[in-house]
This record gives C-alpha cells, structure tokens and sequence, in this order.
C-alpha cells in the first residue's frame, strides 16, 4: 500500500471484522495548536509519547459516536503551589471535571481511619496513575489507593484524582476511578459492553471480536464524555486549571475537511472517496494544542487489506468550498502515488508470523520498490543534467552581461544552439547499475568539459583571458561566514538582536546535536558493515598485471621437465594435446586460444590465471587449483577435475558437459552462462557461490554443500541434490522440475520470481523456516518432510504428496493445494489464508489451532483430523 498524504497528517490503520465480512479504518488525525496551526507529524508523536504512557491514546477503531478526552497535568496558577484544583474541560455541550488533590496517605488514630493534609504541588498528572486503582485491579492496574485488605491501609498513598460527588472517605471504599482520558482496557465499565465470549466465538471469530459487541465498547471514553452523533469540527472547548499562565483555556476546534481516497486492485485505476467522522477530540492543554481524529471504515475483500492498494489524504477548511473527488483524485495522480511509501501507525494488533515470513515479505517489497526506484532514478538523473546546464548557460549569461558582453543566450539561439535542456540529445543509459554509474559519471564530465570550452572560447572572442581570471578566483582565500558576527552587527534594536541571536544559537545547539547523532549512526553502520562479508569482485575485474614472457610447446615442456616454473607466462595458440604437464606451476599466467584436450594437468596450479577460449576437453584435472582464475568460453566438457580448486574464480561461457567435478571447491566463486549439465558434482562445495544463467540439468550433487549459494535464471532440471546442504541458499527463476533433494538440509532457503520445482522430490528434506515465494510445486513430493516456521506465498502445491509432512506455525498464504495427499501432515498454527483447498485428503492430519479463516475449501477430507481451535470443519460444513 502507498500513501499521498500531508506532512501534518497523521495516518493510523486498523484491521477489524464483522460477520465474516473484513474491514479496513483510516483513521486521519491532525494535532493544532490553539490558533488552529497544524503542528508537523513527528511533533504531533513527540507530544503524544510523552503524554500516553499509561493506555493508549487511540486504538484505530471505527466509533459510532464522538467523544473528547483530556491529557496533561493541573497545574497551579502562576506556578503557585496549591494543595487542591478543580480540573474542568469540555467540548461543545459536554464538560466534565474533577478534583486533584496533593498527595496523602492514610493514618489510623483515635479517630478512626483519617488521611493525611494533602501536600502542595505545582503539576499533577491527571491520567489513570494517579487515579484510584492499584496493580492487579481490573478497573485501574495504574491507579493508587485501593486496598485489598482495608484493615492494612495505614502509609498507603489515596487517590490524587477523585470525582468530586464520590470522594475515598474510608480504605475500604471503592469508587470509580475519575478520570478524564480513557478507561483502563480490562475495566468493567469497558468489558460490559463486550459481546459473548464463549466456544462459538472461539471456533468461529477468534480473534477478531464478538459481533454482538456493543457500539459503546470503542468510544473507550466514560458514558459522560460521549455524545450523540459527531463532531462537526468547529465546535468550542474550553479546559480550565491546565496552563500555569493561562487557567482558563478556550477555543474552537480547527474546522478542517479531510478528503481520503482509496485504490483497490478491484479497479487499480479508480480513486474512490472514503467518508470521515470526527469521532475522537483529545485536549491537551499544556500544550495548548488540540488533536483531532477523523475516521472511515471500508469494506475489504481480505483481512489483512492487501487489496488496497493505495491511499491519498487532502486536507480541506470547513470555511472553504469543497473540492470534488475528480480534483482530488487528478492531484494524486499528478502527484505520483508511489513517491511516498506507506507511513502509518498500524494501532490493531498486527496478526503473528514467522519471522522468516516477515522478513522475506519486506525483502519482496523492497526489490519491487528498488525496482521502481530506478526507473525514476533515471529520469531524475536525467532532468538534473539538463537543469544544471541550463543554470550554467543563465550564470555565464549574467556574467557575460555584466562585462557587457552581451547575452550567451542569444549568441546561442544565433548559433542554432538548442536552449530548451529537454531538447539536448540525451544518451541512452544503459541498465546495468555499473555502467549506469560510469556513463552518467562520463556524461558529466564530457557535459563538464564541452561547458568550460564554450565559455573559454567566448572570453578568448572578447579579448579576456578565462584561465587566468579562473586563477585570481582560486587564489583569493575563502570567505567563512560567522552568522553571530553578522548578528551583532545588524543594525536592530538590542532586543531583537537579542532576539535573534538566541534563535541562532538554539539552531546551533540544534545542529551540534544532528552532527553528534550522525556521527553515532555512521559509526554503527561502520560497525555493521565489518560485520558483513567482503563484496565479491565482478566479474570483469582484471587479473594481476605484469610482464608475461611468451612460451612455445617446446620451451613450456622444458620447463616441465626440469621442474621449473611456468609463472608469468603467455601462451597463445598452442597445441598441447595429451600432453603432460602434472604439477607444473602457471599461476598468473595468460593462456588464450590453447588445445589441452586429454592432457595431463593434474596438481597444475592456475592460481590468478587466465584462460580464454582454451579446450580442456577430457583432461585430467584432479587436484587442479584455479583459485581467483578467470576462464571465459573454455571447453571443459568430459574432463576429470576431482578435487580442484575454483574458490573465488570467475567463469563466464564455460562448458563443463559430463566433466567429473566430485569434491571440487566452489566457495564465493562467479559462474555465469556456463554448462554444466550432467556433470558430476557429488561432494562439492561452494559457499555463498554464485550462478547466473547456468544449465546444471542432470547432474548428480548428492551429498554437496552450497549454504547460501545463488542460483539465478539456472535450469536444473532433473538434477539430483539428495543429501545436499543448500541452507540458506536462493533459487531464483530457477528451472528445476523432477529435481531431486532427498534428505537435503535446506533450512531458510529462498525461492523467488517463479521458480519451478514441479515433480521435484523433497522427501524428509529439511526446509525450517524456508521461504517460498511464487513457486511452482505441483506434483512435488513432500513426504515426511520438515518444514516448521516455514513461509510458502502463492504457491502451488496441487498434485502434491505430503504424506506426514511437518509444517507447523508456517505460512501458506495465498497458496493453492489442490487434488493432493497431505495424510497425516502436521499442520499445528499452520496459517492457511486465502489458500485453496480443493480434493485435499487430510487424513489423520493435525490441524490444531491452524488459521483457516478466509481459506476456500472444497472436497476436503478429514477423517481422524485434529481440528481443535481449528475452524475449518465449521466453515466447510457451512457450504
């Protein structure tokens, strides 16, 4: 979901659900000060932080009617102490008001139970704390002054806030707490108007609340503080005893008109308006703000609001003429709704996940956003360049004009020169982020340079010497502004000097503080960034330079005779057939174009070489090492390498076809568009290795180890993994059906952006906590596989045979499962929304406490399951 909203409007979001039917609320708020200011959005939190810190202000929850409540402290007129106020505020046709009093304590003498005088105060907070109450009490947990034992009341603290037609006369008196903010969540006076709590609503709604709940349970404000109908928005209020320089407040409220706009992927192009409420108004005198909260409900087709996809917020004055939906929607489109990502307060208790779940769903989220990010990157790059140019034209324009020179516009347009930057030819930027960088960064520099020798060439024209006046402007030493020197010597009077230079040293002290934090997170991010692993090298980084001496045949085999070394050496072109040239040393060397076919290269060390176009087909390769070597279009198809060493190599267009690559090491390596089809790779290794675009269909890896490995755009059809370590490994648009994992430890795997695992085995394969994202399954095997915590979105399982599959707490969202055996799957909190459940035989399966609401179920069996807390059996039966 995107947000277009004010930046003095606060966003809070709720997820409710009645009668089967989900709902989303939109709650916008603004918090103004007296005059009707909007204060700024992190101000308006600030204030509210500090303020709430017993129950929260706002739960984001679609009232019936409007209520008001106050927040803050009394506090003593002029700051003179007092032992006693009478606290009273209101709005429109309501007020309320209590008595806060200092603090006493309660004392047993002759007399009887007395309490103690009051002690002064200047402030008091007025919230549940210092009302009646105490830890454990349902009416108040927060409170002071209740007694479970009234006989032991002596040295315990009474109430500082009472009601003043109920005061606490004896310990063992019970009243209402006064208050004029909310009530306490579990208090009485709150739960009566809770609907029915009982196994009904407990198989059929949990979590979300009874539907015979009554209205009045959301106002969260006491009976008095609530009216019949809604605010309007420009009604008066008054607080009284809240300001120590102002003890009677009063005011209107704002009278604003919030507009809101909705997009669902119903039709993704319509912009339907969301109908407000004002429903909540808080005062918060010490401030001497107020903070209203206008509210909208809107139907969902699910329960997490998925479907909407956007939402605009305007802001409009009562005193002014509505503007129509047409124009509002027009200036959201304008205004481009993916500009400003969701920033909002989601107040409803957000439903549990994975951990995993929620990671990998904010990973999706941000590559989708990185995706966008760029395209817009590109046309800001774009739009600066030309803005820049056309600054330079205009300053050297002025310049010209001011040594009477006349205008370098209009010598231009003389010229033909193009004026209009959206005119200039722009290049066409190529999309990988590298070259993107070095070609805007030239672009620039070109840009730069063409400038500089127009500008060069128009002084040269007029008799000037540009290079020389470019000189004097660089020798002269730099100006540093003191802005409190300039202060002190403006010609103001001494208090608005003062004035002002006690403004810029706030400022100061202000900056001073951003520096220091800012100092603080680079320090961190230098922190977190040791702890990540180094950056591989790209693929086109090059290999280490040197003097290489060129070798024929003969004088490369007389080095291997006598043992000598091969290093620093280039060979080019030769015909090395069947020879042998075990153990010889070639690192950093250069071979190009070279026939190696069926020789003996065992134990050869290619350390930092590099191989190009070079034929090792069918050589003998055991014990090779290619460490950080770079081989691009070599064949190596049917080669014997057991053993080798490809740690950090890079390999671009290689062909590896049947070659015998068992125990070979492939940790941080870079493979990219290579063939390795039907090779052997059984008990390689390859950590944090990556493979873009590679064919491994056929190949035999069982029992090889690649933890967090990436496979990108490769085709691994029919490949068998069995036993393989793939943990936290990413499979991404990978083709990989009737692949085989049997057995394979793949705890946190990522498979992302439709990846095909169709008819793939994944029998007693460890996948906890994996996450799969847009994957095809269907007809996969899953018998007795782990898959706990797990996270599967939108897949598809259908044909599947899940025989004793155990998946709890995991995540199945949006998923289809159809015609498939999941007999005796232990699907324990498993969460199935949104998921399709058609001619699923469950068998025996536990389903205890699994999330079904919103599934879709459809000849399901269930005989012998275990469906306690589980509702599936009740929705299903229903149709």
């Amino acid at each position: 979901m995107h947000v277009h909203k004010p930046a003095d409007a606060m966003l809070l979001l709720g997820y409710q659900s009645r009668g089967g039917q989900s709902s989303l609320t939109v709650t916008v708020g603004y918090c103004c000060g007296a005059d009707g200011t909007r204060v700024s959005e992190q101000d308006a939190w600030k204030t509210l932080t500090a303020l709430f810190t017993d129950e929260p202000f706002d739960l984001a929850q679609k009232k019936t009617r409007g209520g008001f409540g106050v927040a803050g402290a009394a506090k003593a007129p002029q700051g003179r102490p007092v032992t006693g106020l009478t606290v009273r505020a209101g709005v429109g046709e309501l007020q309320k008001s209590v008595l806060v009093l200092g603090d006493r304590y309660w004392s047993r003498g002759i007399a009887g139970w007395q309490p103690s005088a009051p002690q002064p105060y200047t402030d008091m907070p007025i919230g549940l704390a210092r009302a009646y109450g105490a830890k454990g009490w349902a009416a108040n947990p927060h409170g002071r002054g209740h007694c479970a034992q009234a006989d032991q009341a002596v040295g315990v603290a009474l109430p500082n806030i009472e009601d003043p037609s109920a005061p606490v006369l004896r310990p063992g008196d019970v009243p209402r707490p006064a208050s004029l903010g909310v009530l306490a969540q579990g208090a009485p006076e709150q739960i009566r108007w809770l609907g029915t709590l009982d196994k009904r609503w407990q198989r059929a709604r949990l979590p979300w609340l009874p539907d015979d709940t009554d209205p009045r349970w959301f106002d969260r404000f006491a009976q008095d503080q609530c009216q019949e109908g809604y605010w309007r928005g420009d009604e008066s209020w008054f607080a009284e005893n809240m300001h120590a320089d102002h003890p009677l407040q009063r005011g209107t409220l704002p009278g604003l008109r919030p507009r809101v706009l909705v997009r669902t992927d119903a039709a993704p192009e319509r912009r339907v308006e969301l109908p407000l409420d004002l429903d909540t108004v808080w005062l918060l005198p010490n401030d001497e703000r107020v903070l209203v909260l206008y509210r909208g409900e809107l139907a969902t087709r699910r329960e997490d609001a998925e479907d909407v996809l956007g939402l605009g917020i305007f802001t409009e004055r009562m005193s002014e003429a509505p503007q129509s939906t047409q124009h509002w929607a027009r200036i959201w489109q304008e205004a481009g709704e993916t500009a400003t990502p969701a920033q909002t307060q989601t107040l409803a208790a957000p439903e549990p996940g994975p951990e995993a779940a929620a990671k990998t769903a904010e990973a999706g989220k941000a590559i989708e956003e990185m995706g966008k990010a760029a395209v817009a990157h590109r046309a800001t790059v774009a739009k600066t360049l030309a803005d820049t140019r056309q600054s330079a034209i205009a300053e050297t324009d002025q310049t010209m004009q001011r040594y009477g020179l006349g205008s370098l516009q209009a010598k231009m347009a003389q010229s033909g020169a193009p004026l209009n930057p959206s005119a200039l030819p722009t290049p066409e930027w190529p999309k990988e982020p590298t070259a993107f960088k070095a070609a805007v960064r030239q672009y620039v520099a070109d840009a730069l340079a063409a400038g500089e020798a127009e500008t060069r060439e128009q002084w040269r024209a007029h008799g000037l010497d540009y290079d020389a006046a470019l000189a004097r402007s660089r020798a002269r030493p730099p100006v540093v502004l003191d802005p409190a020197d300039a202060v002190s010597k403006m010609k103001l009077p001494p208090d608005a000097k003062a004035a002002l230079m006690e403004r810029y040293q706030a400022f100061q002290i202000k900056m001073d503080a951003l520096q220091l934090n800012a100092k603080k997170i680079s320090k961190q991010a230098e922190a977190l960034q040791a702890q990540e692993p180094p950056s591989l090298p790209l693929p086109d980084e090059a290999l280490p330079r040197g003097p290489r001496t060129a070798l024929d045949r003969e004088a490369l085999l007389g080095r291997h005779a006598r043992r000598a070394s091969a290093q620093w050496c280039e060979l080019q072109g030769l015909d090395l057939s069947g020879v042998d040239l075990a153990g010889l040393d070639l690192s950093t060397s250069l071979l190009r174009g070279c026939v190696l076919r069926g020789a003996n290269l065992e134990s050869v060390n290619f350390t930092d070489c590099q191989l190009e176009d070079c034929d090792l087909g069918d050589a003998q390769l055991g014990r090779a090492r290619f460490p950080r070597a770079l081989l691009k279009g070599c064949q190596v198809a049917g080669a014997k390498l057991p053993g080798a060493d490809f740690s950090q190599a890079r390999l671009e267009k290689c062909v590896f076809t049947q070659a015998d690559l068992s125990a070979t090491e492939w940790a941080t390596a870079q493979a990219k568009e290579c063939d390795f089809n039907k090779a052997v790779l059984r008990h390689a290794q390859g950590q944090e290795a990556r493979f873009t675009a590679c064919g491994f269909a056929g190949i035999d890896a069982a029992s090889s180890r690649f933890p967090k490995a990436m496979f990108s755009k490769c085709m691994l059809e029919d490949a068998t993994l069995d036993g393989a370590d793939l943990q936290g490994a990413t499979l991404m648009t990978c083709q990989a059906a009737g692949s085989r994992y049997d057995g394979a430890s793949m705890a946190q795997l990522r498979t992302l952006k439709g990846t095909d695992l169709r008819r793939a085995n994944l029998n007693r394969a460890l996948l906890d906590r994996a996450s799969l994202q847009d994957t095809n399954l269907g007809k996969a095997t899953l018998r007795e596989t782990h898959m706990d915590r797990g996270f599967l979105k939108n897949c598809d399982l259908s044909g599947t045979d899940a025989w004793h599959l155990v998946a709890r707490v995991c995540d199945f969202t949006g998923s289809r499962i159809e015609q498939a055996s999941w007999r005796g799957a232990n699907l324990m909190k498993a969460r199935l929304r949104q998921v399709v459940l058609q001619d699923v035989d469950l068998t025996g399966a536990n389903l205890h406490a699994a999330d079904t609401r919103t599934a879709t179920a459809q000849g399901v069996q269930l005989d012998q399951a275990l469906l306690t807390r589980c509702r599936l059996l009740e929705d299903y039966g229903r149709e």
